[in-house]
């Protein structure tokens, strides 16, 4: 179609990068994901950690991977919104007005 408005290298120019982006896109889609799988395990591990034993250099780690993760993929931003409810629900209950834990005796 371009061959009727274009030169013949400009036409054969366009042919090639409409068929050479969508791979390329695909392909960097796959490579942030075999990254992005590791970190997300990571981000995990150090909420569950903050979890454990809240303290400020935990938390500014948490922090510290979920940018990281972000910068990876912008799927992450879901662990940042974890870490706040997470640091909510930490807060409230240690303050006694949250979700207390229930431990059932066998």
């Amino acid at each position: 179609m371009l061959q009727y408005c274009c030169s013949e290298w400009l036409s054969l120019a366009a042919a090639a990068l409409s068929v050479l982006i969508p791979p390329m896109l695909y392909t960097g889609t796959l490579m942030t994901e075999n990254a992005f799988y590791p970190l997300f395990l990571l981000v995990a591990w150090a909420l569950v950690a903050t979890l454990e034993r809240p303290t400020v250099w935990r938390q500014i780690g948490v922090l510290a991977l979920c940018a990281l993760a972000f910068a990876t993929r912008q799927q992450a931003i879901a662990a940042v919104k974890v870490g706040k409810a997470e640091h909510l629900l930490t807060v409230l209950r240690r303050s006694g007005d949250g979700p207390q834990d229930t431990k059932v005796s066998s």
